[in-house]
């Protein structure tokens, strides 16, 4: 019988490893009971216990919950000593952390202060040139950085009043200005840098005119350089009253498009000119009889201009807003393209709004390579001038209906075609209509010519203008079908039939 140990059955009925003391001490130095993160563990620092993700943050410098953030959400910041409590700390200060809550008092941010010992100095504070202290960390000291004359600024607002002015370095030097201008030096809001406020009767800005250059209380007006009464957006001033040459700005605080010519803004009506004289829609805009129109001209009246090479350099071409047409001549308007040409400018029937009809002639004006009859039904026709029935073989074309009775309709494979038109007796019959009769009774020889013997050779020709040729020794039939047929072509008596 084999005995395990205690912790062996637990890792067997655990599915766990058993790490025996001794070990567990090597891999949880601190025996914080978790494990190193060289082991596979969580803890961060194993050599101390305070350090688990399960920690709450302190304000320590530390990353006390193992969560690779130090002191966050606690608002930890770093100060420095501030002895004389003048906003600076001590150059030579140690940091200190100091979290939301902590006692800031006697702490500043920053650590520049060159005398942490005396308030009066500090970085940016004003140099008092009688005192011996450096006051503005600047390394020197009592320094006027040529500064020769001092006024005496009696309301604090950085200016002083010109009439009263020191040479020699003043002991206070915060009731000094190293800038004279101050118009009136008894009130801070008056002085070369405050701003013009409109109709308060004062100089705000020391330039010596009131209202010059307002900042306030007034109106923002555009340079009208042509007078109409609209300025350009573009171009503004500020100011209490309309200056010379600017403009009130209109309802809808529209543009001046030419500011240069006063026929020319939004106020203006629109005319045919070629100008943008409203300065809203366009060239000869928004009125039709006032939209510029290119013109040619139209001879079969139909609305649409001839075809034109080059109607820029042609002379025909016409561009304004009315209709140039007079008694002599008719205009179209031409919209550029070719497409609105007009392909046969002699006929009205024919333009590019026409509807196709069956005539062989295209009278949509269309190209686009089938344009004739296009979408019509069609068949080719020949014409039979002499009425025999058949059809001349020069006059072929295709048509959707015949226009007269002299036409009749092509179906199929033509071989018979007539040579002589004006004559219904005289036409070109096929070969196959003429069979050899040498006998003269009127029934074909089917053996021709291998009964050669029989009848002899054939005349030169069988193809003459004249169905009474060849007549002796031949039998003859249009349409080249012969339902009887001779087996005695020697004998006339015999036709077998």
């Amino acid at each position: 019988m084999r005995v395990y140990g205690l912790g062996t059955l637990l890792a067997v009925l655990t599915g766990c490893a058993f790490i025996p003391g001794a070990q567990h001490e090597q891999l949880d130095v601190d025996l914080d009971g978790v494990l190193a993160e060289a082991y596979g563990g969580d803890d961060c620092n194993d050599t101390d216990p305070t350090i688990v993700p399960s920690a709450a943050e302190l304000c320590d410098g530390i990353d006390n919950n193992c969560n690779d953030a130090v002191d966050e959400n606690l608002g930890a910041r770093l100060f420095y000593r501030d002895a004389d409590g003048d906003g600076f700390g001590a150059a030579e200060a140690e940091a200190v952390l100091l979290c939301d809550g902590d006692d800031t008092a006697g702490f500043a941010l920053t650590a520049d202060d060159c005398n942490d010992a005396e308030a009066s100095a500090a970085p940016g504070a004003l140099e008092d040139c009688s005192d011996g202290i450096d006051n503005d960390c600047d390394g020197e000291t009592d320094e006027t950085d040529g500064v020769t004359a001092w006024y005496d600024d009696f309301d604090g607002d950085g200016f002083g009043d010109p009439d009263r002015k020191v040479s020699e370095c003043p002991a206070d030097r915060s009731r000094y200005a190293e800038e004279a201008g101050d118009c009136n030096d008894e009130d801070a809001a008056v002085n070369p840098d405050a701003g013009e406020v409109c109709a308060n009767g004062i100089d705000d800005d020391c330039d010596g005119v009131q209202d010059l250059n307002a900042t306030a209380g007034g109106s923002t007006y555009y340079l009208d350089n042509d007078g109409d009464g609209i300025g350009q957006l573009a171009q503004t001033v500020y100011a209490c009253s309309v200056p010379e040459g600017y403009a009130e700005p209109d309802g809808d605080l529209r543009d001046d498009c030419d500011d240069d010519n006063a026929a020319v803004s939004p106020l203006a009506q629109e005319v045919c000119n070629g100008i943008d004289d409203n300065c809203r829609d366009g060239v000869d805009s928004a009125d039709p009889s006032t939209v510029l129109t290119s013109w040619l001209p139209d001879e079969d009246q139909d609305g649409y201009p001839g075809e034109v090479a080059d109607p820029t350099s042609s002379g025909l071409l016409v561009e304004q807003c009315d209709d140039p047409s007079t008694s002599g001549t008719t205009y179209a308007v031409w919209d550029g393209t070719l497409e609105s040409y007009d392909c046969d400018d002699s006929n009205a029937a024919i333009n590019p709004s026409a509807d196709e009809v069956c005539n062989g002639v295209n009278d949509n004006c269309s190209d686009d390579g089938d344009d004739i009859d296009e979408g019509l039904s069609r068949e080719l026709y020949a014409i039979d001038a002499d009425g025999d029935g058949i059809i001349s073989e020069s006059a072929q074309v295709l048509m959707c209906t015949a226009p007269d009775s002299t036409w009749r309709p092509i179906a199929g494979t033509l071989s018979v075609f007539d040579c002589d038109d004006s004559d219904p007796n005289l036409f070109f019959p096929p070969s196959e209509s003429w069979l050899r009769d040498c006998d003269g009774d009127g029934y074909p020889n089917p053996r021709y010519p291998l009964d050669y013997d029989e009848c002899g050779p054939p005349p030169l020709s069988l193809l003459e203008c004249d169905v009474s040729f060849p007549n002796a020794g031949f039998v003859y039939n249009l349409e080249g079908v012969f339902t009887a047929e001779d087996c005695d072509d020697s004998d006339p008596q015999v036709s077998c039939n």
